[in-house]
């Protein structure tokens, strides 16, 4: 090898012999092979300007042209070289194992990462590329700590351990999945009661929320199902939306809700007349409470019920001259409709009564004709004898029935108050329209 520089003369040898010498200057070996900047202390290999401690200039000759290590058995080596700008390591000298671009990007297993515009990628090639993951805690092996690994079209995310996979959003945990394998969304307790999203893997959900709805279920354009409720499969009921309104149907009848009205309908919230019953033989409702009226066998005015009543009332008996006290007196009455149903029980002993026309007092006002009203007497002391009993007439638009005798002779007569002697008992019962 022919040597280049300055003459022999300049290269002084401190101390020579056979392990070690000293040189002062520059070193240039064939121009560039192998430089040494004295001044600067650098050291050149293909280049005679050094830029750093040590620096290699290659020719763009690949993997072999860069730097080099290699085992004692000289067959097994690593190179690290720099080409066109891109950046090379490698394994074994001769596959690009490693390689940062001239834009930044990073291969693993290619020689040609992603390139994104604006931005540097990170790519790894390989038939099932993996990505570990590992600490103390974890433990080393391939079945310990986390993995990102991509097989065939498929992405795997693996936390190997016993542990939650937790993600974070503007330095806040915003969902995670526990040990359990649950979802949850803005809590880390898998309860019921704390605000955010539970989904548990035997296909149990939650959802809680603060002052709010916490499910929000929105179907566009289209009338029809909203949620659909199956059971093994098939449909035993829905909540859907029918022209505006929304319905709730089981498997062949529903309601629907349309302003201040409850509609029968079938399954898809289309109103159906006059085939849906309110309870049945064995399985009745309780008590029903109704503000206004029932509408029976019909829809016009005339099938309206909207009045039932029961009650007592003071069933007092009086003439035109003279009211006989309250004696032991019952009266009861069933008011349906306008129709008023009622029964009296009197008893009075040790008086001698007076006057004529005896009535009593009755619950309502009646309407604008009379009623003739019905009744037998139970067992009597001291009324006219000649009496096989008694009726009674409601007079129009009052509250008073004039009680009649019932008898072969008087049949109609006002019963007067000297026909009821001293001790006496009535019970009658009849009906009369109400006003």
């Amino acid at each position: 090898m022919a040597y280049i520089g300055k003459k022999p003369a300049d290269i002084i040898a401190t101390s020579v012999d056979t392990t070690t010498g000293t040189f002062s200057g520059d070193l240039t070996v064939d121009t560039n092979t192998l430089y040494v900047d004295s001044a600067n202390n650098r050291v050149g290999v293909g280049t005679a300007t050094p830029v750093s401690r040590l620096t290699i200039k290659t020719s763009g000759n690949g993997l072999v042209d860069g730097f080099i290590i290699e085992d004692a058995d000289s067959t097994t080596r690593s190179a690290i070289t720099h080409v066109n700008g891109d950046f090379y390591i490698s394994s074994d000298a001769s596959t690009d194992h490693f390689i940062i671009d001239s834009s930044g990007n990073v291969g693993i297993g290619t020689s040609s990462p992603v390139t994104a515009t604006g931005v540097t990628s990170l790519t790894i090639y390989n038939t099932s590329p993996y990505i570990y993951l590992q600490n103390p805690t974890s433990g080393t092996t391939g079945s310990d700590g986390f993995s990102v690994v991509l097989f065939g079209s498929d992405a795997y995310i693996n936390n190997r351990e016993n542990g939650n996979m937790i993600f974070y959003n503007s330095n806040t945990e915003r969902m995670r999945i526990d040990s359990s394998g649950n979802l949850l969304v803005g809590k880390t307790v898998a309860d019921n009661t704390t605000t955010g999203v539970r989904i548990q893997t035997d296909g149990f959900a939650s959802f809680a929320r603060d002052s709010n709805f916490p499910l929000l279920l929105n179907r566009k354009t289209s009338d029809g199902t909203i949620l659909d409720l199956r059971k093994d499969g098939t449909t035993v009921g829905s909540v859907g939306v029918a022209s505006g309104a929304a319905y709730f149907a089981g498997n062949t009848r529903g309601i629907r809700i349309v302003n201040q009205v409850l509609h029968p309908t079938g399954t898809t919230g289309v109103v159906s007349d006059a085939d849906v019953d309110l309870g049945y033989t064995t399985g009745r409702f309780k008590n029903l409470y109704l503000s206004g009226g029932v509408l029976l066998g019909g829809t016009v005015a005339a099938n309206l019920l909207d009045d039932y009543e029961e009650g007592t009332f003071t069933a007092q008996l009086s003439t035109d001259t003279t009211y006989f006290g309250d004696g032991a007196q019952l009266g009861v009455y069933t008011k349906i409709g306008n129709i008023c149903f009622f029964e009296i029980k009197y008893q009075r002993t040790g008086t001698v009564n007076t006057g004529v026309n005896a009535r009593f007092g009755l619950p309502f006002t009646s309407a604008n004709n009379s009623v003739q009203a019905t009744g037998s007497r139970g067992s009597v002391e001291n009324i006219d004898t000649a009496m096989v009993g008694i009726g009674g007439t409601v007079a129009s638009n009052s509250a008073i029935l004039y009680l009649n005798e019932m008898n072969t002779a008087t049949t109609g007569f006002n019963v007067n108050g000297n026909d009821l002697g001293t001790n006496f008992q009535i019970q009658i019962q009849g009906f009369y329209k109400t006003a």
